[in-house]
């Protein structure tokens, strides 16, 4: 990776969207590696006391997805790793501690920069180095030709896909238009695409932490301009359909099942609002046309 001058480090952090700080800062709460200099880093400490709690008591559900994807995705056994939007997470300096993976990570331009420059940060904090088998290509996943050029850039081989709150900000139109760019490339690689970003209606009350659900809501589509509530699935079964109408097959486990010990959920939240957060789903989706 191209390191960013130190003048272009400075400040970078300041510009990290709303929700990735907000994440950045509910992952401290777990124990997953490197989240307290990430969440320093990006100033997180300036999140609103609102906001914070929410997103404090919210961590459970944050730490369960990253570890559920990334131990999905260790679990495939698949060394060419696509990780999609990829925000602030630390999940490329874990990962790439295999050197036999090759390792993508993606975002939009800025966030991209943004990125960069934390990492440089942290590595520079931590006297360590980014690893070799750690790359990084701009890409907005909706852009079929620009997804086809970074899947070229991966040696022979099947690919995984992976992502954590990208599709929630999609309407129907661009969840079927991104689900078509990656059947077409599992099609012509094999591989398969993991996410615990296919929710409901009824999965929005499992995030309905101490009465503010529709705080947090409004919170988001007033940064973000997307309305997580008008873009979710209508139920399960719909989410299932949509799926297996654009030809893809898929299993379906909870956070719970798939991402081991929780540390976020021991710091004394409601545990019925504990339980709720994990039961959330994560997909595992292949190809049904034989390769």
């Amino acid at each position: 990776m191209e390191k960013p001058p130190e003048s272009e480090i400075a400040g970078q952090h300041e510009k990290i969207s709303y929700t990735a700080i907000g994440v950045a800062y509910a992952r401290t709460f777990s124990d997953i590696p490197y989240s307290a200099e990430i969440s320093k880093i990006c100033d997180a400490s300036n999140l609103t006391p609102e906001n914070a709690e929410i997103h404090e008591r919210m961590s459970p559900y944050f730490e369960g997805r990253f570890k559920a994807l990334s131990n999905l995705i260790k679990k495939s056994g698949i060394k060419n790793i696509l990780e999609l939007a990829s925000g602030v997470s630390p999940r490329d300096l874990l990962l790439t501690q295999d050197s036999l993976v090759n390792y993508i990570e993606t975002d939009l331009p800025d966030m991209l920069r943004q990125k960069k420059a934390v990492l440089a940060e942290l590595v520079k904090g931590k006297g360590i180095k980014i690893p070799p088998n750690l790359h990084f290509a701009e890409l907005n996943v909706l852009d079929k030709n620009s997804f086809k050029k970074v899947i070229e850039q991966f040696p022979s081989g099947p690919i995984v896909i992976g992502h954590e709150g990208l599709v929630a900000y999609f309407n129907r139109e661009e969840k079927e238009k991104m689900a078509t760019i990656i059947r077409e490339v599992l099609i012509d690689r094999g591989g398969i695409w993991i996410t615990p970003d296919i929710f409901t209606l009824s999965d929005m009350e499992k995030l309905n932490t101490g009465g503010k659900r529709k705080e947090a809501l409004e919170e988001i589509k007033k940064r973000t301009g997307r309305d997580y509530a008008s873009n979710a699935f209508i139920d399960l079964d719909d989410a299932k359909k949509f799926f297996t109408d654009l030809g893809f097959e898929f299993n379906i486990q909870t956070l719970k099942e798939t991402a081991g010990d929780i540390q976020s959920a021991k710091i004394g939240l409601n545990e019925e609002s504990v339980q709720k957060q994990l039961s959330w789903n994560i997909w595992e989706l292949k190809t049904n046309v034989p390769k």
